[in-house]
């Protein structure tokens, strides 16, 4: 059974009125937005699938199919991808890092030289 929800990116404005007819599609995409669901996101990520940076703090690429947008990221999934950057577990693509960190996420600064 499909369970419906509302996309989060529809209450960025692009879509309003639409309440609670949104699903995950059989290849695991939204069916608004198109993004990849962040479980299939977090363990293709474990299973080594590269992972392409944008310069957006709300989305990243996975491979060269699939997008994801973090509103999607309940808490524990963005805890989850929080844990995989501290441990270096990303195989991300150029330039090897988050142009911008996603919107949940901080870079601490480097020390200072004294």
């Amino acid at each position: 059974m499909n369970t419906h929800f509302t996309c989060p990116r529809r209450n960025e404005g692009y879509g309003y009125g639409v309440e609670g007819k949104d699903s995950w599609r059989d290849d695991n995409t939204c069916s608004f937005c198109g993004s990849l669901n962040p479980a299939k996101v977090l363990a293709e990520i474990e299973a080594g699938e590269r992972v392409i940076p944008s310069d957006k703090a709300y989305k990243m690429y996975l491979g060269r199919d699939h997008k994801a947008y973090f509103q999607h990221f309940t808490e524990e999934h963005q805890i989850r991808l929080i844990k995989l950057y501290n441990e270096k577990k990303i195989r991300f693509d150029y330039p090897g890092n988050f142009y911008v960190p996603p919107f949940f996420m901080r870079f601490e600064a480097a020390p200072s030289k004294p």
